[in-house]
């Protein structure tokens, strides 16, 4: 898995209250995981769990859920898995950042496929 991004947007802080992302954060980045392997976003969410600067908000099995839960908890970060029955990730990430252009998409994929990479981005997704 790798992640790539261009950092859009990083120095700034972000809109709505939102964690900045320089360090001077007064509350702990949130964090929303999706991915169909329940195990691995539970690993993930205890890994994430250990970082004091970090919050998991909630870890979402399929894109469904991972739409309704952005909408709800309006997290700072969505980590996507890209391949998941019923809805992808990258149609998951194209409803989230329609109703939260704020939410910094990262694609999670153990495929390195620039092809998956455009697609993405092209939805939103800040890289993979």
């Amino acid at each position: 898995m790798a992640v790539n991004g261009n950092g859009s947007g990083t120095g700034n802080g972000k809109a709505n209250g939102r964690a900045k992302s320089n360090g001077s954060s007064s509350r702990p980045i949130t964090v929303l995981i999706v991915d169909d392997e329940r195990t691995f976003g539970e690993a993930l969410e205890v890994a994430l769990g250990r970082e004091k600067d970090l919050r998991v908000v909630h870890v979402a099995v399929d894109g469904s859920e991972a739409v309704i839960a952005a909408g709800e908890r309006h997290p700072d970060v969505v980590l996507m898995d890209v391949s998941m029955p019923g809805m992808s990730g990258i149609e998951a990430t194209r409803r989230i950042k329609e109703t939260d252009p704020n939410a910094a998409v990262v694609i999670l994929s153990g495929h390195d496929d620039t092809h998956l990479l455009a697609r993405a981005v092209q939805a939103g997704a800040s890289g993979m």
